[in-house]
């Protein structure tokens, strides 16, 4: 039961990222510096990637723990491949925050 519960609370975490993180980037205005809102892009872009890794990684988690559980090899692999899907997400949203930073540095 305790599984079951895990589940649901991941599955709502992704939801809620879902939500906030899946709407457009913002808009600027007619009068912004194109390069500024490409920074601006970039960053959001990198928070979002960042925040479906993590929640991607935690899922594979889940996975692969209720696959040693119950003894299902094929639900453990497909635990480890989400959550190097989920590490390497991640990372690009790091690094592509990063990106955003030096952009928005170099503009201001």
């Amino acid at each position: 039961m305790k599984s079951r519960a895990w589940i649901f609370a991941g599955l709502g975490v992704g939801l809620a990222a879902y939500i906030v993180f899946g709407r457009r980037g913002l808009h600027c205005t007619a009068e912004a510096d194109g390069l500024e809102s490409a920074g601006d892009r970039v960053a959001f872009w990198g928070g979002k990637q960042r925040i479906t890794g993590a929640s991607k990684y935690v899922a594979g988690k889940l996975k692969k723990g209720i696959g040693t559980i119950v003894g299902d090899d094929t639900l453990v692999g497909e635990g480890i491949v989400d959550q190097v899907e989920g590490a390497v997400r991640h990372t690009a949203g790091q690094a592509a925050s990063s990106v955003g930073e030096v952009i928005h540095d170099l503009n201001g």
